[in-house]
């Protein structure tokens, strides 16, 4: 019996530094069925002249490039997603690197149980040499998988987890709208539409994520298009709830909004403050008391009274009482 087809999607853009080592851990898979879906989205370093390199060693690799707004790494992989008729993708960033056994493992695991929509699978982490931060993304906790992202504690990126292609275009593929919190959009997504998968965190971990201080989600953090790509997930995420009525969900959706508002204060874009606090009140996720505090959080920023140290210390205050998490991906030594 033929192995199925995967796909592996790479959006790529000036990744000349890292992408050598990327393309050769897909190289190196023993998973022999694959197809890699490279997709330029207007390099102008070395990279592609690289990428040609192992177009021409070997054909299941294919150079593509984007042809149609909008620009981003989110085109780039559902470009990928339309050229294929593989049964499953994994998407890779250029700067990661995939262990040899990462198909194999991934596959046998989504074969054994044919209902699966997908499965999540253990990253580790890496500055410079594999393994050296002595981390891994992710580790199961209380929480089910939904509720860690609202707490703003990501059970993973989407480069740990393998998709059934069906199953992807079903819940609308990647938002191509959002400059950043792609990943978390789609997941959101692919919990939310009672789904079928299963976490296995037992296992090794098969990818290598490379954190790097200076990568888009990092850097200009404040900068307007991501403040409205992140209103535009939690809006999104809002209505979502509602739909399904998750109740539930809506109520803890406020860690995950609350924390924005505060960001719209801080970069005095008080429309967009207005919007989340109003949404927060219609859909009845905060009480009547967080109402008013919040409120109140923004109509002193609004007066630029914020430097006054007692407006600060408030706004902190406030703010503290909506933040579960530390960070998105919570890192955890790897026992």
């Amino acid at each position: 019996m033929k192995e199925p087809l995967v796909l592996i999607s790479i959006p790529n853009f000036n990744a000349s530094k890292t992408i050598e080592e990327t393309l050769m851990s897909v190289l190196s898979q023993t998973y022999q069925n694959w197809e890699c879906i490279i997709v330029d989205d207007g390099s102008t370093d070395e990279s592609i002249s690289l990428i040609r390199k192992f177009v021409a060693k070997d054909d299941r690799f294919r150079l593509e490039f984007r042809q149609r707004l909008p620009k981003g790494a989110g085109t780039c992989r559902n470009i990928a997603v339309h050229l294929s008729k593989a049964k499953y993708v994994i998407f890779l960033d250029t700067d990661d690197v995939l262990e040899p056994f990462c198909l194999t493992q991934r596959v046998k695991c989504m074969e054994g149980k044919s209902t699966l929509d997908f499965s999540i699978f253990k990253s580790s982490l890496f500055k410079k040499e594999l393994n050296d931060m002595g981390k891994v993304w992710n580790l199961e906790n209380e929480h089910d998988a939904l509720t860690r992202i609202l707490y703003s504690d990501g059970i993973c990126q989407c480069t740990g987890v393998i998709f059934k292609l069906d199953f992807l275009k079903k819940i609308g593929e990647w938002d191509e709208s959002l400059f950043i919190w792609q990943d978390i959009d789609l997941m959101i997504r692919s919990f939310s539409y009672f789904t079928a998968y299963e976490v296995f965190f037992s296992l090794p971990a098969d990818l290598n994520i490379r954190v790097v201080e200076s990568s888009l989600s990092r850097s200009n953090y404040y900068a307007l298009e991501k403040l409205l790509s992140r209103y535009l997930v939690i809006r999104n995420t809002l209505i979502l709830f509602s739909k399904l009525n998750f109740k539930l969900y809506l109520s803890e959706s406020k860690y995950f909004a609350v924390p924005v508002f505060f960001e719209f204060l801080k970069t005095r874009n008080f429309g967009f403050a207005l919007e989340i606090l109003n949404s927060l009140k219609k859909y009845g996720i905060i009480s009547e008391v967080e109402y008013v505090s919040l409120k109140r959080c923004y109509y002193l920023n609004l007066a630029h009274l914020v430097r006054l140290p007692f407006v600060s210390s408030y706004n902190l205050k406030i703010n503290l009482k909506f933040m579960k998490g530390s960070s998105i991906g919570k890192l955890s030594s790897d026992a």
